[in-house]
């Protein structure tokens, strides 16, 4: 059966750290909101009732946060050399191919396929570079917009928005 989109495309560096920071943006984000909240309450606490040591609570909150981005920065150089280490200087060619029903993403390195049933994807996002297929079980499968074969990226969009439950493409 001929699939009726391929995608196709090295797996490197580039794609990965984009990958990386599409995922990364809401949870920072989402993380110094509540830092702040919970310090700011804290704050507010301790300046009524102990004076004298309130001002140590927004040192804590800066220093919480500068610890933040430092770990997210730690976690993506960490992803990197990973990637580094299995490819071990070798093309990683990751493609996917879309059916009827189901996708199948098959990698040079473990040269494996697996299939995926179009209702077990949660959410597609859209980077300026990527189409990420994110499924119920935290799964995300990486689509590069420049490396399809077969069809275009804008209609496997409306292809794929016909397939998922969700119907709608987060940008």
């Amino acid at each position: 059966m001929e699939p009726l989109f391929e995608n196709s495309f090295d797996l490197n560096e580039e794609t990965m750290k984009e990958f990386l920071r599409s995922n990364r943006k809401t949870s920072l984000l989402v993380f110094i909101i509540l830092d702040v909240a919970v310090m700011l309450f804290f704050f507010l606490y301790y300046l009524i009732a102990y004076s004298e040591i309130a001002l140590f609570y927004p040192v804590a909150a800066l220093a919480l946060i500068a610890f933040s981005f430092a770990m997210y920065a730690v976690s993506e150089k960490r992803t990197l050399r990973a990637l580094r280490e299995q490819t071990d200087g070798k093309p990683y060619i990751v493609t996917r191919r879309f059916f009827g029903e189901e996708f199948r993403s098959s990698d040079s390195i473990s040269g494996g396929e697996v299939a995926v049933e179009y209702e077990k994807i949660a959410k597609v996002v859209e980077t300026k570079n990527l189409l990420i297929l994110r499924t119920n079980a935290k799964l995300n499968y990486i689509l590069r917009k420049d490396a399809f074969t077969m069809g275009t990226p804008e209609e496997f969009k409306s292809f794929i928005e016909g397939r998922i439950a969700l119907k709608k493409i987060k940008r």
